[in-house]
Parts: structure tokens; C-alpha cells; sequence
């Protein structure tokens, strides 16, 4: 029981912070919400912009379909405007970079967060599965045990993760010591497991940088 609490505390916390040195996850203690994926993502602060580029991408139809949203927080898309801002400014000292200048082309990449059917954690594997998102990307989704709360815990907890493959394969899910050129880009789910009317949402860590975005220089 002590173990089920601790990670309920955590994931409860980790969703309505805004302090993203918060970690993670475990789920909700009822992952059950009475309204649509959209409507959930509307009614929190932490999707305010997300909410915007689905709106202004035309999404909100398929964010609302049968499928599973990975969804990015308003940190990632602030780290994604900030990372291009960066990248303009190598060139341009006075370049600037808003929300507002994401091409169409990039806000239809939202649906590369979109994967047909329920994830919902029992249904996810340590080693992970990759998964065909919405748009035809692939991306795998694992549920993999971590060596943390040492002392307080008697079994290791399970936290998602989404990743993007970087090379010819997928990396192993307990692999240490890649290349840079070759090492996955993988995502940190910080809630996991959120069941509302029209599918299931598990919520990135703040951290994650929108669609998938590398640094140029």
C-alpha cells in the first residue's frame, strides 16, 4: 500500500505543477475524466498553447478520435519556439521566433503525437513496442522499470516512455554509452494513463522539446 501511495502523490503532483523539477508519474489515482481528450487538454493550464496550434492545425477532430495523444506541455512548445529562435540567431542577431510563425507544415507534426487505439499502461511492455502514429511517423512506446526511491519502495516502479528512433534501429531499453549520432530520442512521460471519453492521454515531461526539434548549431 505504502508503494501505490507514494507513486499516486507523485503523479497527481507532476500533472498540476508547473515546476517541471517535478518526476514523474505512476498514473492518477482515477484516470477516469467525464469530457473529451480536447476538452481535458482545454480545461489545463498546461496545454494552453497546445490547445492553440490544434486549433489553428485544424486537429481537434482527430485529437478527439480513438487514439492515444503523447501530449506535449506548454514547456515543450516554449523550448521548441526557443530552440529555433536560437538557431535564426546564429544568423540573424535580430531574428525573432514566436508561436505565431510555426508553419503549417509544422503544426500538422502534432499528429505524430497521435497513435490509433488505447495505450493505457497494462497494455505496455518493458521492452517497448514500436507503434504507427496518425501521421505515419513511428514511434515506440515502453514501460520500463527505474532504480529510484532506494529504502522506500519494494519493487522498482514503471515509468513511460515515448521515443523517436535515431539510426537504423531502435535502442535497447537498458542501453547506456551510444553515440550520439545513433542514441534514440526518448521522451520521460510525467502522467501517464489519463482515460477520457475519446481515448487516452499520457502527458510529456516539460522537458521534451516539440516535435522532436535538434539544434542546428
Amino acid at each position: 500500500m505504502k508503494k501505490y501511495l507514494i507513486i499516486i502523490i507523485l503523479g497527481v503532483a507532476a500533472l498540476w505543477s508547473c515546476n517541471e523539477e517535478y518526476l514523474i508519474d505512476g498514473g492518477v489515482a482515477d484516470p477516469n475524466v467525464n469530457m473529451s481528450t480536447y476538452d481535458f487538454l482545454k480545461t489545463n493550464p498546461i496545454f494552453d498553447t497546445l490547445v492553440i496550434l490544434i486549433d489553428k492545425a485544424g486537429l481537434k477532430d482527430k485529437v478527439n478520435s480513438a487514439n492515444t495523444f503523447m501530449a506535449p506541455t506548454d514547456f515543450a512548445i516554449r523550448n521548441f519556439v526557443n530552440n529555433v529562435l536560437a538557431d535564426m540567431r546564429v544568423l540573424d542577431p535580430l531574428a525573432k521566433y514566436t508561436i505565431s510563425d510555426i508553419p503549417a507544415d509544422t503544426l500538422k507534426k502534432l499528429e505524430a503525437y497521435l497513435i490509433p487505439g488505447s495505450l493505457t499502461r497494462d497494455k505496455l511492455l518493458k521492452e517497448g513496442k514500436e507503434y504507427t502514429t496518425v501521421n505515419g511517423e513511428k514511434r515506440k512506446v515502453s514501460l520500463e522499470p527505474r532504480d529510484i526511491y532506494t529504502g522506500y519502495l519494494s519493487d522498482k516502479p514503471e515509468f513511460v516512455y515515448f521515443s523517436k528512433k535515431i539510426g537504423t534501429k531502435w535502442d535497447d531499453y537498458a542501453a547506456t554509452g551510444l553515440d550520439k549520432t545513433e542514441k534514440d530520442i526518448v521522451v520521460q512521460v510525467r502522467t501517464s494513463g489519463i482515460i477520457s471519453k475519446t481515448g487516452v492521454v499520457h502527458v510529456l515531461q516539460g522537458n521534451h522539446v516539440a516535435f522532436f526539434y535538434e539544434r542546428k548549431y
